[in-house]
């Protein structure tokens, strides 16, 4: 496991929502998305929204508090980036090492939806899921972020020269530290 002391950022923790439309949760991780969906408390996203629209490269973030830090369990994690794709839509890739894979560096892919009421069809959706749009629902959105895993696609193995700079770096300094 890499320590988090090569991945510099913001931190996000764990978030298991009070109000948590668990019907809607479950409608868009076994329907839409097909994989869990992943909820993050939205205050601590909130401060990479302010970033990235500074910073449409990308910002730098640390996965130890979020619901992705169960990847660094099982992989050596190098660096997280996140870049916004639309207002509302972001992603977020975690850039692992694989020695099993060649190339040995990974990307998974994780897109979050900052306001997911301003989804296609989200009417559709809220009633396909059995549920409705009321206090819960709309708490639901106030508090959370929600963010599902997309499948690896081209991107998902690269080589040293195709990973962003800051990941380099993160992967040298993990390196040198061996």
């Amino acid at each position: 496991m890499v320590s988090t002391r090569f991945i510099r950022g913001i931190i996000m923790p764990n978030f298991e929502p009070e109000h948590n439309a668990p019907r809607l949760r479950e409608y868009l991780g076994g329907v839409i998305f097909k994989t869990k969906t992943l909820t993050m408390k939205r205050e601590y996203w909130e401060p990479y929204v302010k970033q990235l629209i500074e910073q449409p490269d990308g910002v730098e973030i640390d996965i130890s508090k979020t619901p992705l830090d169960n990847i660094q369990f099982s992989c050596d994690v190098i660096g997280c980036i996140a870049t916004r794709s639309d207002p509302n839509i972001f992603k977020v890739k975690v850039y692992r090492i694989d020695p099993n894979d060649d190339p040995m560096f990974n990307v998974d892919t994780y897109v979050l939806y900052n306001d997911f009421e301003a989804f296609k069809n989200y009417s559709r959706i809220v009633k396909y899921s059995s549920t409705s749009t009321d206090v819960n629902m709309s708490r639901f959105h106030e508090t959370t972020v929600m963010l599902f895993h997309k499948e690896p696609d081209c991107d998902h193995w690269l080589q040293y020269q195709k990973l962003p700079k800051v990941i380099q770096e993160n992967y040298k300094s993990l390196i040198r530290s061996l």
